[in-house]
């Protein structure tokens, strides 16, 4: 097969002709993409924060060279807003800058000294103003001392420990819970009024709060809602492995029947 030789070599030719227009290709259009500027700036993600609000914090403007942004920076800005807690960044070849934002959860709203219901805090601590939008059916949170710092999660170490606690368990024990205290270094709940049972205390004390969550949810099911004829004035939690309840027995009316 004489011609094979000459076959391959016009064959190789072509491919490094190709392999020539796609890398200039690829050079000319990166060079283009880099001189791609912000054209709109697009927030998504958001319920309480106000897009406009993310927009000032994030310092970015129309006409900014897109790969000139550095991500990093632009969600370390956007993360002082106190409804903030994660921001995603994506750039458009048409020149649209997407910040996508992770708002924080509500766990508990904290009661103020005045009595009335003041911010929010999510399970690492991290206070939030409420805001028009929305609100949020959670518990409030007497006897915290902390300021409220946007960009600061609590500092008290068990009321961390307590909230984390009450996050993992918020589908059982936590729709029990209407109010918490901060009291003398423990924690009190009072719960629900639910069925014939009236806002019920609970002393949960110091510490082993998940624990004790998990026994306060198994109690209330397995014992509470069942006793219909009982009244329960306090359940104690403060003992490993043990629930001391105060309960007194009241009397049930018989329904009515006409003789």
């Amino acid at each position: 097969m004489p011609g094979l030789p000459g076959y391959i070599r016009r064959s190789g030719f072509l491919e490094g002709i190709v392999v020539l227009i796609v890398l200039a290709c690829g050079i000319l259009g990166w060079g283009w993409l880099m001189q791609v500027t912000v054209e709109r700036i697009d927030v998504r993600g958001t319920t309480n924060a106000l897009p406009e609000e993310i927009r000032e914090l994030a310092g970015v403007d129309s006409g900014d060279v897109m790969f000139q942004i550095q991500s990093e920076v632009v969600a370390d800005r956007v993360a002082r807003h106190p409804w903030v807690a994660n921001t995603t960044i994506t750039r458009l070849p048409t020149g649209v800058l997407i910040l996508g934002i992770q708002e924080r959860d509500p766990i508990v709203q904290v009661l103020l000294p005045s009595g009335r219901p003041g911010f929010y805090l999510d399970r690492d601590g991290y206070p939030m103003q409420p805001s028009d939008s929305s609100s949020y059916d959670v518990p409030l949170l007497s006897g915290y001392r902390d300021d409220f710092h946007p960009t600061s999660p609590s500092a008290d170490e068990q009321t961390l420990r307590f909230l984390t606690a009450l996050d993992r368990e918020r589908t059982e024990a936590g729709i029990l819970i209407s109010e918490i205290v901060l009291r003398e270094g423990e924690v009190w709940l009072w719960l629900e009024p639910s069925g014939r049972h009236g806002s019920t205390p609970v002393r949960l004390g110091a510490d082993h709060f998940q624990d004790k969550l998990k026994r306060l949810a198994a109690f209330w099911t397995q014992r509470v809602s069942r006793s219909q004829d009982r009244e329960f004035q306090l359940i104690d939690l403060r003992f490993s492995n043990q629930i001391i309840s105060r309960e007194e027995k009241r009397d049930i009316p018989l329904p009515f029947t006409d003789p």
